[in-house]
């Protein structure tokens, strides 16, 4: 989920920081200790981690700026983020799924995928209506990134 230089971030926030015991109290981390050297290990199944997890990509998502990349260039009704990220479930190889309610459009998207070290698939719909059910609610589920959706 994190790449290379957000796990040095992180790392060195666990590392640097005086707060790494209130991640252990938290419930966050879990702290080993093996030929004396610390080694921490994340509690993966911690609502607060997975919350944590969860606004991770929805900030890296919008600070690389591919929100507003993909809304300059597509003029979508909306912008949704579902799958994986969303339930707090993706692992390392996870891809990021993006919903886009509005006509396909060709847009690259490698420098993001680049830049967060994560396959980018965006799924286009010009209506809610054209999707199957089980994937409606899962996109439905999502968090809306930019726009409206109109179920109703």
């Amino acid at each position: 989920m994190l790449n290379k230089y957000n796990r040095y971030n992180l790392l060195k926030l666990f590392l640097d920081s005086p707060t790494e015991k209130d991640f252990e109290r938290e419930g966050l981390i879990k702290k080993q200790i093996k030929r004396k050297i610390p080694f921490y290990t994340a509690i993966r199944d911690n609502p607060n981690f997975i919350l944590y997890k969860k606004l991770s990509i929805l900030f890296e998502l919008n600070d690389i700026g591919l929100i507003d990349y993909l809304w300059d260039k597509l003029s979508p009704e909306s912008i949704v983020l579902y799958g994986s990220f969303v339930k707090g479930e993706s692992i390392e190889d996870s891809d990021i799924d993006l919903f886009i309610l509005g006509k396909e459009r060709k847009v690259d998207i490698t420098k993001f995928e680049d830049k967060l070290d994560k396959k980018i698939h965006l799924f286009f719909k010009e209506s809610l209506k054209e999707i199957p059910n089980e994937l409606k609610n899962n996109i439905l589920n999502g968090v809306i990134l930019k726009g409206y959706l109109q179920v109703f």
